[in-house]
């Protein structure tokens, strides 16, 4: 894969890609058709919807582009690559270099498999002067970077779904090198018809840590945001919502192979980290062709204890 994964609160500019809001940094479109899909939204009549399609079928498609259609209106939807430096566990694991790469690179490149999130996927790190290298990172490979608040995680992601005009979004852990984009396309459909505001894989889990799915309307996370969240859900941005399920209206996807979730692919300590370079100093290493179910088959990762 080349080493591009991707085509495409105060302060000043910084480069032709980010500007500082008050919200958080707007991330501005990196080729045409972004621009093109910022221009046409919302599409309120008829002419509206066909010049769309016909001009975004062209580049690729609507779906291509981070769009579904339900019920007569286009819904446009992405994906937060939510990460930062200063983990307590491992710090600047996000960064760390894996076989002249950094883990983000990888969390990155898997979401853009098949070209499926291509266009509608962001960074979102903080502010913090240590999580720079992180948007140094997503300038060089131009990837868009949201920055925001370093505690309150929460509302840096609701910030970037909205600067983004996302009614949908997928949160994603940077690291989570193995995070599966076809599982999130799925979670895309299935909330795309307009009958829960949640879908996930935790509910219960099935598939192994690190390959966790989330994806939730904007409007409504905004919502549960403001009203039902302490200073520690903030930081922990769906925790209380697993606490409080009969108030959600969700849908779970298990996996119908089998029970994974005694397995872990997270990138949490400097243990994992290390098993994750030994992956790549077997002779018939692929990056491309690691998925979670081969590795946990063939490379066996390590288990969760408790």
């Amino acid at each position: 894969m080349p080493d591009d994964p991707t085509r495409s609160r105060h302060g000043t500019r910084e480069c032709p890609s980010v500007e500082h809001g008050q919200s958080g940094v707007r991330v501005y479109p990196n080729d045409f058709a972004t621009a093109m899909r910022q221009l046409l939204f919302p599409c309120e009549t008829r002419i509206g919807y066909h010049l769309f399609f016909w001009v975004t079928w062209g580049i690729g498609g609507p779906s291509e582009l981070g769009w579904t259609f339900k019920c007569g209106r286009i819904m446009h939807r992405g994906v937060i690559v939510v990460c930062r430096m200063n983990s307590s566990r491992l710090p600047g694991k996000t960064m760390a270099m894996i076989e002249g790469r950094p883990l983000l690179w990888y969390v990155c490149s898997r979401l853009l498999v098949n070209d499926v999130f291509r266009d509608t996927l962001c960074v979102a790190t903080s502010q913090e002067w240590f999580d720079e290298p992180i948007a140094q990172f997503c300038r060089e490979q131009r990837i868009p970077c949201f920055r925001g608040d370093s505690k309150d995680v929460a509302g840096r992601i609701i910030a970037c779904a909205e600067s983004r005009g996302w009614d949908s979004f997928a949160r994603v852990n940077g690291d989570s090198p193995f995070v599966d984009a076809s599982l999130l396309q799925q979670a895309f459909e299935e909330l795309s018809d307009g009958n829960c505001d949640l879908v996930t894989n935790l509910a219960p889990r099935t598939y192994p840590y690190g390959v966790a799915i989330e994806v939730m309307r904007t409007p409504w996370y905004r919502d549960w945001m403001l009203n039902r969240l302490d200073d520690a859900d903030r930081e922990h941005v769906t925790r209380s919502i697993y606490r409080n399920l009969e108030s959600v209206r969700y849908r779970n996807l298990p996996r119908l192979d089998g029970d994974l979730s005694d397995w872990s692919l997270t990138i949490d300590t400097a243990k994992h980290l290390e098993w994750f370079r030994e992956l790549f100093r077997e002779p018939s290493s692929d990056w491309d062709q690691m998925d979670y179910a081969s590795v946990i088959a063939q490379r066996q990762p390590y288990r969760r204890v408790g």
